[in-house]
């Protein structure tokens, strides 16, 4: 199916999904692997207050791996692990303003889940999560102090592992090919250990600290039913609690009054899609998604807020493996200022992604 090949980008830091839908797939056991590659641009004007000027794009384009494994236990069991990048972010600005600003925001999650089917309609699904975080920031001084002569400023906050789960539950009807399935996320809570420096030689540390950061619980339902013999539709929508999200430092906060990067509200996206098959061998996708726009005060750090966004696909099958390609296309607008009244503009992603299921 084409939304396994190519997730849509919601709010936030979310890079892709936990392929939860894989504990639902045919055959007994399944390797399943996808790479996704995204290229974006974002750039905004910054107010004549602050010397006026364009931001330049500080997106960095990245690749981002998938690997999971599926095994049918029995009748009623089966169980997935899934190794993937739940949340990222990296950005390089060298232009104006913002020359110099860099920021990577990296993470690995290792999940286990299990589905059991109580009967032909009911199932529920559990699991545990793993995720190891960390990150580091640059600010250039001019940015936060407002003076092309002060140094600039660097965070890194060491990796810190926290824990969470997975629970949900699904009901099908098999002769219609309907399937609706809701599964909720906890959060998972981090205490990283804080580093804030000038990058001038003896300025030393400007603070050590700690802080903690809670990543947002999500929930999702995914819908999907036959409308034909060889036409599938399928409707996901997704609720994320960003506004529980809150990143904050020591000195930036001290300085600024506020988190170095937060959302002021929770994030919704919706998805649209369908495929059809072709032939034995053949069949094609598409999607439209949606996520609207917050319109709080935003960062470059992470400056994207909403998006529209439309993704075609088209999956080739054998006796026991599946080759999905997909391309992905997302615009978004930011209604929000950041501290330098910069509105960024004419935000665009292109996503590329390749899949293969191996059934065995």
């Amino acid at each position: 199916m084409l939304s396994a090949a190519i997730q849509a980008q919601a709010g936030g830091l979310e890079n892709t999904l936990l392929p939860v839908g894989l504990l639902f797939s045919e055959g007994e056991n399944v390797l399943q692997a996808s790479l996704l590659s995204a290229s974006a641009s974002n750039s905004g004007d910054y107010d004549a207050s602050m010397g006026g000027g364009e931001s330049g794009s500080g997106t960095v384009d990245s690749v981002i791996p998938t690997l999971a494994y599926k095994r049918q236990i029995n009748e009623s069991i089966s169980a997935i692990v899934a190794l993937h990048q739940p949340m990222g972010a990296d950005v390089s600005y060298e232009k104006g303003l913002y020359q110099g600003m860099n920021a990577s925001w990296e993470s690995q999650s290792l999940a286990a889940l299990v589905n059991y089917k109580m009967d032909d309609a009911i199932s529920i699904h559990a699991g545990a999560v793993l995720m190891n975080t960390q990150t580091d920031v640059t600010l250039p001084g001019q940015y936060i102090y407002q003076n092309p002569a002060a140094p600039s400023y660097e965070v890194d906050l060491t990796t810190d592992l926290g824990t969470g789960f997975v629970l949900g539950g699904s009901y099908e009807i098999p002769d219609i090919a309907f399937l609706a399935r809701i599964t909720y996320e906890s959060e998972i809570k981090h205490r990283f250990d804080v580093k804030e420096a000038h990058l001038d030689l003896g300025a030393g540390p400007q603070s050590q600290s700690t802080s903690k950061v809670t990543l947002p619980q999500a929930l999702t339902l995914q819908v999907e039913s036959g409308v034909s013999m060889s036409t599938l539709a399928y409707v996901n929508v997704r609720w994320v609690d960003w506004s529980e999200f809150s990143l904050s430092t020591a000195h930036i906060t001290d300085l600024s009054g506020a988190p170095l990067v937060e959302f002021a509200k929770d994030t919704v996206s919706f998805e649209v899609g369908a495929g059809h098959m072709l032939s034995k061998q053949w069949s094609v996708g598409g999607f439209l998604a949606y996520e609207k726009a917050i319109g709080a005060d935003t960062s470059p750090l992470a400056p994207e807020d909403g998006y529209k966004g439309l993704g075609l696909g088209a999956t080739y099958s054998m006796s026991n493996a599946d080759i999905t390609a997909g391309v992905a296309y997302f615009e978004s607008d930011v209604d929000g200022l950041d501290a330098a009244g910069t509105q960024f503009k004419d935000m665009t992603s292109l996503i590329t992604s390749i899949s293969a299921d191996y059934r065995f």
